[in-house]
């Protein structure tokens, strides 16, 4: 029983300072399986641990701040918390990282609204046999904070905490884009509505698709589908896949469309993903 537990603890072993409830760190060690055919990693991999981190950091400030103030974890109430990936404002890849270094990301709350929270994630990569670190990937992450019951499994958006101690330079130019975004998305002029617009349709034949004969360096031509089966380890608390993984399967896709119209090595250099409607279309396990 986690209430039994928790309310044993000391009050002083709740309390959390500002950093730590508003920054996670994560990393590992860069094998020759996370290698693309340059001989670096793959931008996907880095992808995945930058939104992982991002999304601890979010749920965390969103599970450890209570809105009424009240210090009650959310277990002991029945409901579970998750920040789950709203957009991705943009990833930029500065530089590569190679095998055997130590890839680390530093997530970081830095502004939030009602219901969504901006995080900026700092990716390095450091050589430990001589202890050289290097920023190699900068970005701005979107989340949005659901609710879960855990009796019905009903999902909600949930407030978010007013963030209190941030930096004042960071807080106005997020939301400036804040701002922006949701007038975006009132006139129709964001990224998803005007995508959608000529969408394909829903009973497209994607074998039908690889086999039609195509003019050499058209659109038609480098034309990738590239197909995963959603399962629970790919998800986070409530049953969506995690924006990681949808961003690492969307990076593998364009390499493989770069490589049938460019015909030689190409790298990832930036990242952005948009999504105007918080609750639209998520991917569930199977």
């Amino acid at each position: 029983n986690p209430a039994k537990w928790m309310s044993s603890l000391p009050l002083s072993h709740k309390q959390i300072d500002q950093e730590s409830n508003t920054t996670v760190v994560l990393a590992r060690r860069i094998a020759p399986i996370d290698l693309n055919p340059n001989g670096v990693i793959h931008g996907g991999q880095i992808l995945e641990l930058a939104e992982e981190a991002g999304h601890i950091a979010a749920t965390k400030y969103c599970c450890n701040n209570n809105i009424n103030g009240s210090q009650i974890p959310q277990a002991i109430n029945n409901v579970g918390k998750a920040a789950y990936l709203a957009s991705l404002n943009h990833m930029d890849f500065l530089q590569p990282i190679f095998v055997n270094e130590v890839m680390q990301a530093r997530a970081e709350v830095i502004f939030t609204s009602q219901h969504s929270l901006a995080v900026e994630v700092e990716v390095t990569a450091e050589n430990i046999g001589v202890s050289q670190r290097r920023v190699t990937n900068r970005g701005l992450f979107w989340y949005v904070n659901f609710n879960k019951d855990q009796h019905t499994d009903q999902v909600t958006i949930a407030k978010v905490p007013p963030l209190v101690h941030y930096d004042n330079y960071k807080q106005q130019k997020c939301s400036q884009l804040y701002n922006q975004r949701k007038k975006n998305r009132q006139t129709g002029s964001d990224f998803f509505s005007i995508a959608t617009k000529n969408k394909l349709p829903e009973d497209i034949d994607v074998y039908r698709m690889e086999t039609t004969p195509k003019v050499k360096h058209s659109v038609a031509a480098s034309r990738s589908v590239l197909a995963h089966m959603v399962f629970p380890s790919d998800c986070y608390e409530i049953n969506y896949a995690t924006g990681g993984i949808l961003m690492k399967l969307m990076d593998t896709v364009a390499g493989i469309a770069g490589l049938r119209h460019s015909k030689s090595k190409i790298a990832t250099i930036s990242f952005l993903l948009k999504q105007s409607q918080r609750t639209s279309s998520p991917v569930k396990d199977v």
